[in-house]
């Protein structure tokens, strides 16, 4: 039989599942479809079948996996001399590393990935890179240059009709504008995203809408439409198998269910998100359990941030900088 076109074909099924959000069944496809590529010898297949995985462990939130998988990606695309390929590639690895917290990583990889999709000319591409870079200088406070980016995106997502693409860009504004304090403008443009996504059945992207809608009610002070939204956002996320945002809406749940004074059931929802109690136990008046919990978190954030293992993986596929 032709296994070649088996295994492009499993590779594209890894895809179209994954697009659903059926990280199992993509996961399986990308396995089979990188298996088949090994054997036969077929790089090009073997390099997509590794950003596939690469893509899927992302949205699971598994990022030392997720970057692994990209970078083993990255170093065959460089070899067989694919520059779409590589400009993709550096910007998944970028995404990567802005989830991780490595933002002088995530920069560095998406400013090369701009500057190769704009000597290709491809616009799309561009528009999505963009659109990186606008969250990546939010976290990093920077909100004049997140807006330009942001905008920048959104303009050419509209000029070649990106309705998906339009949605993602839209949420990111709102939180700028969250960030800056505009609560209304943010609502609106969370609002527009949230429309988007339903039409278009992005179920993932909804959960993050919904979340980001809690955000900005939680800042007006309105508890009760915060929590129904990060409720909303937690059961998507869940049903779709998206583990880090469904911690992400529990520890948020809990966040607000401590405002209300509904400690029980906020201890509950902390711990479903893997959260410090540390604002729990000052709520219920034990000081030494709260210092104790901000302590383990310093900790667990330190531990992260170190992250010797990926860079062990990067150096050893010779891609550290």
């Amino acid at each position: 039989g032709n296994r070649a076109g088996e295994a492009a074909i499993l590779g594209k099924l890894g895809l179209g599942y994954n697009a659903l959000d059926d990280y199992p069944k993509a996961l399986d496809y990308f396995a089979q479809s990188l298996k088949i590529s090994r054997d036969l010898g077929n790089r090009k297949v073997e390099a997509g079948a590794l950003m596939g995985l690469g893509l899927v462990y992302k949205d699971l939130g598994d990022y030392p996996k997720a970057l692994a998988s990209l970078a083993q990606s990255l170093k065959i695309i460089r070899e067989i001399g694919d520059r779409m390929g590589e400009a993709e590639s550096l910007n998944n690895l970028g995404v990567v590393f802005s989830l991780f917290g490595d933002y002088p990583k995530a920069l560095a990889h998406h400013e090369q990935s701009l500057k190769m999709k704009r000597e290709i000319g491809d616009r799309a591409g561009e528009a999505e890179i963009l659109n990186n870079l606008g969250a990546l200088y939010e976290k990093l406070g920077d909100y004049p240059k997140a807006l330009a980016y942001h905008e920048q995106s959104l303009k050419i997502k509209r000029e070649l009709g990106n309705r998906a693409g339009e949605a993602p860009t839209l949420t990111n504004l709102g939180t700028v504008y969250g960030s800056l304090g505009d609560y209304p403008k943010a609502l609106t443009y969370h609002e527009q995203s949230l429309k988007i996504t339903r039409e278009i059945g992005n179920r993932a992207l909804e959960a993050a809408v919904l979340n980001n809608l809690g955000v900005v009610y939680s800042n007006l002070g309105d508890d009760p439409k915060a929590l129904d939204y990060f409720q909303q956002s937690f059961e998507i996320s869940s049903r779709i198998g998206a583990q880090s945002n469904a911690r992400n809406s529990k520890r948020n749940i809990g966040g607000v269910l401590l405002d209300l004074g509904r400690l029980e059931e906020a201890r509950v929802a902390l711990d479903a998100g893997n959260a410090s109690l540390g604002t729990y136990h000052l709520r219920t008046g034990d000081a030494q359990a709260a210092k104790a919990a901000f302590v383990r978190e310093i900790e667990r954030v330190e531990k992260a941030r170190n992250a010797d293992s990926l860079v062990a993986v990067y150096v050893g596929l010779g891609l550290a900088e």
